[in-house]
């Protein structure tokens, strides 16, 4: 009861809302771009880990018990919380390894290095070396419920008074910039650009990283609201889950495409890995 308690209040403590899967809703569109039909989808469903691998296949597998899965650069492996456990699974063979034990993590990533787990627990930052299980402190006073990392950067979603904010943490300087009020951040593979969902929960705004000026934006289905957005391993794929149903979407950067690509509900908090 102990673990399930502190499941649902890490759910809770996400911007993302709460899902419903859509009984008898129609399969993926057979026409996905082979880039979609050969790559990998991770998501949590209820209290567990599942796998999409490849996503043509269509049928998902129980990896483990935990949520907040994030894929390693190579694809070989894949972080996840487990309670208060920080692990990682290998797919392949299903191993599940625990790497760390913390007092109330919030949420991880996976540098693109691909040899620590960064995860955000009681007002800091900590890494956990995923060889050694060495655990050092990366930045104090900075408690992101979403993240991503690149080089020496963290971006952050943080909670605010009166709702959330997206935010970079240089954890060298420890100087912060702000990108502007919302959700679902994440960088894009080379770290150029941030993530940025907006308040009507439609459009995810793509900021230039360094002037925080907006590029472009994607937008969700026709009548849809997308949230958990996530920028995958490749720069022109991000993931969202649909708010009313827990489908998962594949959104293309450079035109604007949107694809369905779970044939069930239910998803939350995708990554997708792109070989």
């Amino acid at each position: 009861m102990k673990f399930i308690g502190t499941l649902w209040i890490l759910l809770l403590l996400g911007c993302g809302r709460g899902v419903h899967s859509e009984e008898g809703s129609p399969t993926p569109s057979v026409s996905l771009p082979q880039e979609l039909q050969t790559a990998g989808l991770t998501c949590q469903r209820g209290e567990h880990i599942v796998i999409h691998d490849p996503i043509a296949a269509s049928t998902p597998r129980e990896l483990a018990k935990g949520i907040w899965p994030r894929w390693n650069a190579d694809g070989t492996w894949i972080a996840f919380l487990q309670g208060t456990r920080i692990c990682r699974v290998f797919p392949e063979t299903g191993t599940v390894e625990i790497l760390s034990e913390g007092r109330n993590p919030r949420t991880l990533a996976v540098p693109k290095v691909g040899t620590e787990i960064w995860y955000s627990d009681s007002g800091k930052v900590y890494a956990v070396d995923v060889t050694t299980k060495e655990i050092r402190v990366v930045t104090e006073n900075f408690e992101p419920l979403e993240m991503d990392v690149v080089g020496n950067e963290i971006l952050g979603t943080i909670k605010v008074f009166g709702g959330y904010r997206v935010r970079v943490r240089n954890v060298t300087t420890g100087e912060d910039l702000e990108v502007g009020t919302g959700c679902s951040a994440s960088f894009s593979p080379d770290g150029s650009q941030v993530t940025r969902n907006e308040r009507d929960h439609v459009r995810l705004a793509l900021h230039d990283k360094i002037s925080t000026d907006i590029q472009t934006h994607l937008t969700a289905p026709e009548g849809r609201k997308t949230d958990n957005q996530f920028w995958s391993n490749h720069p022109d794929w991000v993931v969202s889950m649909d708010e009313a149903s827990g489908h998962i979407y594949a959104h293309r950067v450079s035109d604007n495409q949107v694809f369905r690509i779970t044939a069930e509900g239910g998803g939350n908090r995708p990554d997708l890995w792109v070989p």
